[in-house]
C-alpha cells in the first residue's frame, strides 16, 4: 500500500528544506508529530536514527536510508511487521 500527499509550498527551497532537516523541531509546527529525540550526533545522514512520537502511537525508531542534501530525505521504521517509509522531497 503506498499513500502520497503533496503540497505546495509558498516559501524558497532552502528555507523549506533547512525545516525538513530540523526533525526535533517538527513537533513544533506538525500536528502529526508529539516529540522527535535524534540519537545521534552531528547533521543527519544516511544511517542516522530517530525516536519518533506520533499521537495514539507508541514511540518507533526512525532510521534514515537516503540522504541527498537540499533535496531528498527519507526514513523508514517497522512496527506490527509493516515497514513504513516517509519520504520528504523538495
Amino acid at each position: 500500500m503506498r499513500f502520497v500527499d503533496t503540497i505546495d509550498i509558498a516559501a524558497p527551497p532552502e528555507r523549506v528544506w533547512a525545516l525538513t532537516e530540523d526533525v526535533e523541531a517538527w513537533p513544533s509546527f506538525s500536528p502529526t508529530m508529539t516529540r522527535i529525540e535524534r540519537l545521534d550526533a552531528g547533521p543527519i545522514a544516511v544511517g542516522g536514527r530517530a525516536l519518533v512520537k506520533q499521537p495514539a502511537q507508541r514511540a518507533t525508531v526512525w532510521t534514515v536510508t537516503r540522504f541527498e542534501p537540499g533535496r531528498v530525505f527519507a526514513w523508514q521504521t517497522s512496527a506490527l511487521g509493516m515497514t513504513m517509509v516517509g519520504s520528504h522531497e523538495i
